[in-house]
């Protein structure tokens, strides 16, 4: 979405991590020329991908990574928040789960709507499981391939490649929540949920007016 570019770059360039490639998947309209020229500005190898609105959001991931060239893959979501560790911590739980899919759940979540960022499911991470927000994965190109790409569908892809991962025989980790924000402000998710839905989880609770 053209709105969240700049926040999506601003989380990019913020990553410690040293060897990072970013390839920009520009899925629909409404995308201009300062794209180019907004990309540029970081320091890192940048790829600019147009991709057709009438492809799906599998076909536009899998266009992303045929354009990249690094041996491991991860995705940031346009409106998510990530910490500047955030790619480190998924690369260094992959090397010490040995598992071919990593991620962190969506235990911290800000709702735009409600104004409160709530914690849910503490205390469930470094552990073997399929709970993994669809933000936060980081797997290697030899295990997508594997796994058969992202699957071309509309929504869902996340949920659909842990289950191709494991039908392929691989196994799923899930690492600390830290350093990732799933952020709901009811603008064309493609995992609708209402606020209630995760109220309703909340081990915790914080809203600004608390901070």
């Amino acid at each position: 979405r053209p709105d969240y570019l700049p926040h999506l770059l601003e989380g990019v360039a913020a990553q410690s991590y040293p060897q990072l490639e970013l390839v920009l998947a520009l899925h629909g309209g409404g995308f201009g020329g300062e794209v180019d020229a907004m990309a540029k500005e970081l320091a890192i190898p940048v790829q600019v991908v147009r991709v057709a609105h009438e492809m799906t959001l599998g076909d536009a991931l899998n266009l992303a990574v045929r354009a990249s060239s690094g041996t491991l893959l991860t995705k940031f979501d346009d409106d998510d928040h990530y910490g500047p560790d955030h790619v480190f911590d998924l690369v260094l739980a992959r090397d010490y789960s040995r598992a071919q899919l990593v991620g962190k759940a969506a235990e911290f979540v800000f709702l735009a709507g409600s104004d409160v960022t709530i914690r849910r499911f503490a205390g469930r991470a470094e552990s073997f499981s399929t709970t993994v927000g669809g933000g936060a994965l980081v797997i290697s190109r030899h295990d997508l391939d594997e796994a058969g790409g992202w699957r071309r569908v509309p929504r869902g892809v996340d949920r659909a490649l842990v289950e191709d991962v494991e039908l392929a025989g691989g196994v799923i980790y899930r690492t600390h929540g830290f350093g990732y924000v799933l952020v709901r402000h009811g603008q064309g998710h493609t995992w609708a949920e209402e606020d209630q839905y995760f109220l309703d989880q909340a081990d915790f609770r914080r809203s600004e007016e608390h901070t």
